[in-house]
């Protein structure tokens, strides 16, 4: 099963993947199958076959290279998903998204740490989401969140969890997450 994040808002929000960081690809060439040049400096493998029928131009706009693991985190906003209307019930809010990390998780708990290490490493969805919500909040308004596991939108939330965080408080990211069927309401 597959957690799913959305996010609502009371005006439209831009869509897109936020916070990362990708190397700017200005020249590819292909060396083989599974390996390219980029830049004329890096050489990658590639674990799956890399030009198939793909002109040079294909190649170069597919690819998502970057310098750090920590340059590709951050949070991906998308139009709800086929089949995931049902979770509009839960927001007051009108304009509902899907929300997603990025090569990263809404889990920074002590399990989690204590299971692969400590720091920034796994806060970085929590900074970018954060400050998505920041930059597009006015006063007075809140944007929404709430998390279900596949297939369970339609199940009623879990009210006991539900939350108020106010941005311009101090955060503490350390054990912060997003837990399942938990309703969270961002303000300014």
């Amino acid at each position: 099963m597959s957690q799913f994040y959305y996010i609502a808002s009371p005006r439209k929000l831009d869509i897109g993947t936020f916070g990362t960081k990708k190397v700017d690809v200005e020249e590819v060439e292909i060396i083989s199958t599974y390996k390219i040049l980029v830049n004329s400096t890096r050489e990658i493998e590639c674990e799956f076959p890399i030009y198939e029928g793909k002109s040079l131009d294909e190649v170069k706009k597919g690819l998502m290279i970057y310098d750090t693991e920590e340059d590709a985190k951050g949070i991906y906003i998308g139009e709800l998903s086929n089949g995931a209307e049902m979770v509009k019930h839960h927001f007051t809010n009108e304009f509902v998204y899907d929300l997603a990390p990025v090569f990263g998780n809404f889990d920074c708990s002590y399990y989690f740490k204590g299971n692969y290490g400590e720091g920034d490493r796994y806060n970085k969805c929590f900074k970018v989401l954060f400050e998505y919500i920041r930059e597009r909040l006015n006063h007075g308004e809140f944007i929404e969140v709430f998390a279900s596991w596949a297939d369970e939108e339609k199940l009623d939330r879990k009210v006991e969890l539900d939350r108020d965080i106010f941005l311009n408080d101090e955060i503490s990211y350390g054990d912060f997450q997003i837990k399942d069927r938990q309703y969270t309401r961002f303000f300014l």
